[in-house]
C-alpha cells in the first residue's frame, strides 16, 4: 500500500503543498503568477 501511494504523495509534496521558501504558494501557483518574471 505504501509503495502504491508513493507517486501521489511525491507529486503533492513536490508540487501541491505550500512552500515557505515561496512565501506560501505552491510551486505551480508561484510559476503561474510569475510568468512574466520568468520570461523577460
Amino acid at each position: 500500500e505504501r509503495l502504491e501511494a508513493l507517486p501521489d504523495w511525491l507529486d503533492f509534496y513536490n508540487h501541491g503543498r505550500p512552500h515557505t521558501a515561496l512565501d506560501g504558494p505552491t510551486p505551480h501557483q508561484a510559476l503561474v503568477n510569475n510568468v512574466d518574471g520568468n520570461h523577460s
